[in-house]
């Protein structure tokens, strides 16, 4: 090594181990173009070298435990099968016009109803030509599950008045 150069004893694990030769350590790291690992990543390697300290894991047991480490780090998808497409359309439509009556002031059993009566028709393929009993399923179908896709995003919305009939 030249003059200008400091040449550290604490490289590796160890550099992150030490304490308030870390400062010092940051400097001589950064001289020599070497990046500082972010706090998380220091914490977890500060925290592998204490258990290290108290236990000695064999191999095996090391990359058990990197794996159950890295397995708590990473979040899990939630449960569950993917929505359908037209069960998020239809979703995203009734959210849209409930969102559009309100705004108006007319958000009404009928005008609900109404908004539901397009739904379906834009939704379900061949909705017209179905007969009256296929209808009444899939729309009672389509309606149960656009109310479970909303509840389980935690989405409110406002909810309809009685309409007054003359």
């Amino acid at each position: 090594m030249s003059g200008s150069q400091t040449e550290c004893p604490l490289t590796g694990a160890a550099l992150l181990a030490a304490g308030p030769e870390l400062d010092h350590a940051r400097q001589v790291r950064a001289a020599h173009g070497k990046q500082t690992p972010d706090p998380a990543v220091r914490s977890s390697i500060r925290a592998g070298i204490e258990h290290r300290k108290d236990h000695t894991p064999s191999r095996e047991t090391a990359e058990r435990m990197a794996k159950a480490y890295r397995a708590a780090l990473i979040p899990r998808r939630p449960a569950g099968a993917k929505a359908y497409e037209k069960t998020v359309r239809a979703a995203e439509t009734y959210r849209a016009g409930v969102a559009k009556l309100a705004q108006e002031g007319k958000l009404e059993w009928d005008a609900v109803h109404a908004l539901w009566r397009d739904i379906r028709r834009q939704v379900i393929p061949g909705y017209d030509a179905l007969p009256s009993h296929e209808q009444q399923f899939q729309a009672e179908a389509l309606r149960r599950n656009v109310k479970g896709y909303l509840k389980r995003r935690g989405i409110k919305l406002p909810r309809p008045v009685r309409s007054r009939h003359k």
